[in-house]
């Protein structure tokens, strides 16, 4: 399985990479051109660090157009942006605190 996990931060790649399944293979990516060249056929998720800066809606067209599951993990205090992500469709919004133990489960 095939993940990217989007975001600039290393402690979230870590936290991510730590709760996948046992196989996944992850590539970390933080730019939205970088986002465009990766995500292909391939990816089976996208795992979202919601506290960067990006376009939630273009991010949930181009999951969509590759037919990948786009993942949201943000802290729970970012009430806005974790409803922003759920707005714009994406498959399931997790708080930081949920990663290691929904991740995997949401993945299957």
């Amino acid at each position: 399985m095939l993940c990217l996990v989007i975001s600039s931060d290393l402690m979230f790649s870590q936290l991510v990479s730590n709760a996948l399944p046992e196989g996944a293979v992850t590539r970390s990516i933080g730019s939205q051109t970088t986002i465009e060249r990766q995500f292909d056929e391939t990816v089976a998720a996208a795992i979202v660090d919601l506290a960067m800066a990006i376009d939630v809606d273009w991010l949930v067209a181009v999951a969509q157009k590759n037919g990948a599951k786009l993942i949201g993990v943000a802290s729970h205090v970012h009430v806005g942006r974790i409803a922003a992500a759920k707005a714009a469709g994406f498959d399931q919004v997790l708080t930081r605190s949920q990663v290691a133990e929904k991740l995997r489960e949401t993945l299957a």
